[in-house]
């Protein structure tokens, strides 16, 4: 477990010092462009509730519910209004809200270089700050409800939805607003009042979730599936069965539910962004995006292959080969929700962003060669996932192995477009995704039973990390 928690800091360090580079980076561009067209912070302020968004979307993958780690406090004689209270300005004074600051700081040196005042450029900087830290309330409170319900992730939508508000009125009436903001220093009073209103609504919310979880909270119901919906499975045979249990795993287990629900969220948010942003238009946007739209499922749901088996994986060992068809019912089912983003893929199709072409043979690409090297996973993967706790809660404990492969699964179909791209033409390097991916497809029973022999010789090693972590 130590060389698996030093890869995974060392990675996520490099991976952090490069997130902040891009930012240092579209903080200068966007810099520059204030500059230029004489706008200042109104650019900022445009570019402000989208980088809200992104953040609000990449705590899910970095930060703990602070929930969990209020259980122990909640038993002291100490008011639990103020044990939440402190706990929310712990999260709101951390330092992942300092990571935009490699954003805001290059954009307000640059713009006060370029003339604007030094004072209205540092209120500026102030509350952008001061917004990113009422994200963390925002995504907390999100979090704590999406414990009563995963609907409640639609919360957020209504409260970026107010940021975004004046937007309906066209790109034009939100520059114009954002001009007059930044014109009469109005951007820190408003950063400050929406502050107050989120960091109101998250205290009692907070200390309403508390008082639950101290008298036991409400009974969970249960969502059970209906022998007679999935009855048309069993005609598969052991896979059928084990294509039942992917399934009753992603409604009942939060940890696959929330997997599940964030990677359609990604999968939304890109197809949405290519198919009717004006930022990404050039024809490389549209390839590299388009497929992203169907990695980002397999990276998520597969990254952790054979995680939340872990869990009861000696009943698996019981009778010969289940793990064979087990792994079987897993390709089956994560290649059948490539459909999602495939359907989600199709307004852009009409739209003329994407071709037909090009979204199937991404599809079958990421079938092929992208769901061969993450399976290998399923071989080195021997930690147990906790089914029921939330994702955000994994320890993200990767072998060099494993990162070898989860890079392998990026950079191998890129590999493969890019050559008849710039050789040939676009359609001739789809057409060679395709056939690559289809032949993939065609021997998937050849390697799935490879990845099963790897996998039993690794058998007790696999086991005793499975028992130590579950």
């Amino acid at each position: 477990m130590f060389e698996q928690g030093l890869a995974a800091r060392i990675m996520m360090g490099v991976g952090g010092l490069v997130a902040c580079l891009y930012l240092v980076i579209v903080g200068l561009l966007l810099g520059m462009v204030a500059n230029e067209d004489r706008l200042g912070g109104a650019v900022m302020l445009f570019v402000l509730p989208f980088a809200l968004i992104a953040d609000f979307l990449l705590r899910f993958l970095t930060q703990e519910l602070p929930a969990m780690q209020l259980r122990p406090w909640l038993l002291l004689p100490v008011g639990r209004r103020k044990v939440v209270q402190a706990f929310l300005l712990a999260d709101v004074c951390g330092g992942q809200n300092l990571v935009w600051l490699g954003l805001f700081l290059p954009f307000t040196v640059i713009i006060i270089i370029g003339g604007h005042g030094w004072v209205a450029s540092l209120l500026l900087l102030l509350a952008c700050q001061v917004m990113v830290m009422a994200n963390g309330v925002v995504w907390t409170s999100v979090r704590t409800l999406m414990e009563e319900h995963i609907l409640w992730v639609f919360s957020a939508v209504a409260a970026y939805g107010l940021l975004l508000l004046p937007m309906a009125g066209g790109f034009g009436v939100y520059g114009d607003l954002m001009e007059a903001i930044w014109q009469n220093h109005l951007a820190l009073p408003l950063a400050l009042l929406w502050t107050g209103a989120v960091a109101w609504a998250g205290s009692r919310l907070q200390v309403s979730a508390a008082m639950k979880e101290v008298q036991g909270g409400k009974a969970e119901s249960e969502h059970a599936v209906g022998a007679k919906r999935l009855r048309y499975l069993e005609r598969w045979g052991i896979v059928g069965e084990f294509l039942k249990l992917e399934i009753k795993m992603v409604l009942r287990c939060k940890m696959v539910r929330n997997q599940f629900v964030m990677s359609c969220c990604w999968t939304t948010l890109f197809t949405l962004l290519v198919a009717y942003s004006p930022l990404y238009q050039t024809e490389f946007d549209h390839n590299f995006w388009c497929f992203y739209c169907f990695l980002m499922y397999g990276l998520i749901s597969l990254g952790k292959v054979m995680g939340a088996e872990g869990n009861y994986v000696s009943v698996l060992f019981t009778r010969k080969e289940h793990i064979l068809q087990l792994l079987k019912a897993k390709y089956v089912f994560n290649s059948a929700m490539l459909l999602v983003p495939m359907l989600l893929c199709l307004p852009a199709v009409f739209s003329g962003s994407f071709s037909l072409l090009m979204v199937f043979s991404y599809m079958l690409l990421v079938c092929g060669p992208v769901y061969f090297c993450l399976f290998q996973l399923a071989v080195y993967n021997k930690e147990a996932l906790p089914l029921n706790q939330s994702l955000t809660m994994n320890r993200k404990s990767n072998s060099g192995v494993q990162m070898g492969w989860g890079f392998a699964a990026m950079l191998v179909p890129a590999a493969i477009i890019i050559l008849p791209y710039k050789i040939f033409s676009p359609q001739m390097a789809y057409l060679t995704a395709a056939a690559v991916g289809l032949g993939f497809i065609l021997c998937s029973p050849l390697w799935l039973r490879n990845i099963y022999r790897r996998m039993m010789a690794r058998k007790y090693q696999n086991l005793e990390g499975f028992y130590a972590t579950r």
